[in-house]
């Protein structure tokens, strides 16, 4: 009877280790407009990114689900990019939006496009390159094989070859989805797709104020 109690028991608590934990998606909450990538406890919007991209804390940023749609939280302001590179991976320049496990891999989600602001410059650097210290001469955002969703920000005063506003860069079959919606200002939108890593086409496309 004994042997029996304790064969019970001893089922009963390996089903409870070896029930799966439910997975949460994370929401990175942004609690700093200035642009770095450090360690001073705040959460500034291209650490985020970073959380998302890695699925580690990054500074004071809730590490990213690596299986789940994570959400960044942008409020109110305006968040210049000033944190020079050139890289795929957000450390620098622009903030590269990268793949996960996840269907829908990242929502970036501002207080809406009147008073979030997403600036690779403070000004417009159509013509000549970005004043020094007062941005980046690079694109905004780069969404790389990734599905995301853009939503109440105002996205602007990128300079780049290809898409200074977000360029979409597809490098297997199916691997990018964007969702724009209340966006503000006009921004440039360029896709740059590679199905099967051959024959990259471009798909260019400007987007509106609303």
């Amino acid at each position: 009877m004994r042997s029996r109690f304790f064969g019970i028991l001893l089922a009963i608590v390996a089903a409870a280790v070896a029930a799966p934990r439910p997975l949460h998606a994370a929401t990175i909450a942004v609690t700093t407009t200035t642009d770095e990538l450090n360690t001073d406890g705040d959460c500034s919007l291209r650490e985020a990114v970073r959380a998302a991209n890695t699925n580690l804390a990054v500074d004071d940023c809730d590490a990213g689900q690596n299986a789940a749609t994570d959400t960044i939280t942008v409020p109110a302001g305006t968040y210049t990019l000033t944190v020079a590179g050139f890289d795929n991976t957000a450390a620098g320049g622009d903030l590269d939006l990268l793949d996960n496990a996840a269907v829908d891999d990242l929502v970036l989600s501002g207080a809406g496009a009147a008073t979030t602001v997403i600036q690779a410059c403070a000004v417009e650097q159509l013509t000549t390159g970005c004043p020094a210290g007062q941005g980046i001469v690079d694109r905004v955002l780069n969404v790389f094989d990734a599905h995301v969703a853009i939503s109440g920000v105002t996205i602007r005063h990128g300079r780049a070859g290809n898409g200074s506003g977000i360029w979409i860069q597809q490098q297997v079959t199916g691997g990018t989805a964007l969702a724009l919606t209340e966006l503000m200002e006009a921004i440039e939108i360029q896709i740059l797709a590679k199905l099967g890593y051959a024959n990259p086409y471009l798909i260019t496309e400007d987007a509106n104020s609303n």
